[in-house]
């Protein structure tokens, strides 16, 4: 996974560079360096991953104190939430000398949107549509569980329970073999049925490219 490295004491540590025109948010900073304190390889996934989203959400508002203690999350995708912030500051206008004011519209861009943006860049790069199609299969399945198209509602708790939720997510939830077992169902309903099953669980570090296909793509 990006920005783990590993000391020769088998302690993971993140290390994410920051992009230079963000720097001055850091005290001019031009890395966040941070032991994760595990020698675990999917501990260190998930740990690397909030710390990756935290400091995406810093970037995105840069009125939000970074705190390096904790290990909050906030959206999902990061242009997104960017773009979510200039229609929020662009949805009140004014005339003054009319006394005319347009009411505040609620920002809104959605997922099929960011999606085909992004498709549209991947293949102007040359990548192959089977990984285009991959990437967005995760992406829908992450914003299914959070239960929302419009990526400017998604709140960090939105994505720390999706993050729980996908620990639970059967393994191979769509092969056929499984079939029998989860068959017509939505993946909260498979999520639910299979605590009955007890099938194996995606793998931590599976979660994590999950969540962080949903973030940059």
């Amino acid at each position: 996974m990006r920005y783990l490295s590993r000391k020769s004491s088998g302690i993971w540590y993140f290390r994410y560079q920051i992009p230079k025109a963000f720097q001055t948010q850091f005290s001019n900073r031009t890395e966040f360096k941070r032991s994760l304190h595990t020698r675990d390889y999917q501990r260190a996934v998930l740990l690397a991953l909030k710390l990756e989203l935290e400091l995406r959400q810093k970037i995105a508002d840069p009125e939000n104190q970074f705190d390096s203690t904790h290990t909050n999350v906030e959206p999902v995708l990061e242009s997104a939430t960017t773009q979510c912030r200039l229609q929020e500051s662009k949805s009140s206008t004014g005339d003054l000398k009319g006394f005319t004011y347009e009411e505040a519209k609620k920002p809104s861009i959605e997922l099929e949107d960011a999606l085909a943006s992004y498709a549209k860049e991947k293949r102007a790069k040359n990548v192959g549509e089977s990984s285009i199609k991959d990437v967005a299969s995760n992406v829908r399945l992450v914003h299914a569980l959070i239960g929302t198209t419009n990526l400017c509602e998604v709140t960090r708790d939105d994505v720390m329970d999706a993050i729980e939720l996908l620990r639970s997510l059967p393994k191979d939830l769509n092969n056929p073999r499984n079939r029998k077992y989860f068959g017509g169902m939505t993946v909260l309903e498979a999520i639910e049925r299979n605590k009955e099953f007890g099938l194996l669980t995606i793998l931590d570090v599976t979660t994590a490219r999950y969540i962080q296909r949903g973030l940059v793509a």
